[in-house]
């Protein structure tokens, strides 16, 4: 069966459809799980302006911002559309036992894949830093999540940091991923292995992005939603190149 995945806003206090790129690829993910094995899914990013939207942007010729990103199967001729805000929780991913994890790398490859020049980019990147190189990735998730959340603070992170490091001297580097350049920063003052990591527009101590939206309201750049969703795939995708993972 073919389905459509069509990004609505979530509440009306949302500015944009869905929430940001990690968060829409979790939920196309989920929507993937909720489907049957072979199904298709076709990600709807174009009636509705998404995070990564950009008015006016020909570089792809289109406007389903999704595929900046991703090549994907053609839009079925269907009304059977899945909204991002489904009532019968089909978007849950709460209620999906891990297990059912096991087969959705087929099930996402079977409905995408990453353009050419994103997939030539963390190739290279792959290559010239990863390859041969036991690696630690850590994604470090602060920002306004810390401000509004109680997730971990960064202190908690150099703790776990230390004892995976501890329990594996073969690990050669790390990798992070963050929304935050201090944690960058402070990451390198107190671990002694090399720390790479792709560049980004990250929080600094002059735009500290503490409220959910300051990352997506910058004008510091041409392109910056397209830039802004870019890096976190690149992001995602170093992650799960890495030999260990330390996730937020």
């Amino acid at each position: 069966m073919n389905k459509i995945l069509q990004f609505q806003k979530i509440a009306s206090s949302f500015e944009f459809a869905g929430v940001g790129m990690g968060g829409n690829l979790f939920i196309i993910l989920n929507s993937l799980l909720a489907s049957k094995k072979d199904d298709n899914l076709y990600v709807d990013m174009e009636t509705h302006s998404c995070a990564c939207t950009e008015d006016n942007f020909s570089k792809f010729n289109t406007n389903n911002c999704w595929e900046y990103y991703y090549d994907q199967i053609k839009k079925p001729n269907t009304t059977n559309v899945v909204t991002n805000k489904s009532e019968n929780d089909i978007l849950n991913y709460k209620k999906i036992p891990l297990v059912d994890y096991s087969d959705l790398q087929y099930r996402f490859n079977n409905n995408f894949k990453l353009k050419d020049y994103l997939q030539s980019e963390l190739d290279s990147y792959y290559n010239n830093n990863l390859k041969d190189k036991i690696t630690l990735g850590v994604q470090i998730r602060l920002t306004d999540m810390l401000q509004h959340h109680n997730v971990s603070p960064l202190s908690k992170y150099l703790i776990k940091i230390q004892e995976i490091l501890n329990k594996n001297s073969s690990i050669e580097q790390l990798f992070i991923a963050t929304d935050d350049h201090r944690a960058i920063e402070e990451v390198s003052k107190h671990i002694s292995i090399p720390i790479i990591y792709h560049e980004a527009f990250r929080a600094s101590d002059d735009d500290p992005h503490t409220n959910p939206y300051d990352r997506h309201n910058q004008n510091i750049r041409e392109d910056a939603n397209y830039l802004l969703s870019l890096e976190c795939i690149k992001e995602i995708y170093t992650l799960s190149m890495c030999n260990f993972l330390l996730r937020a």
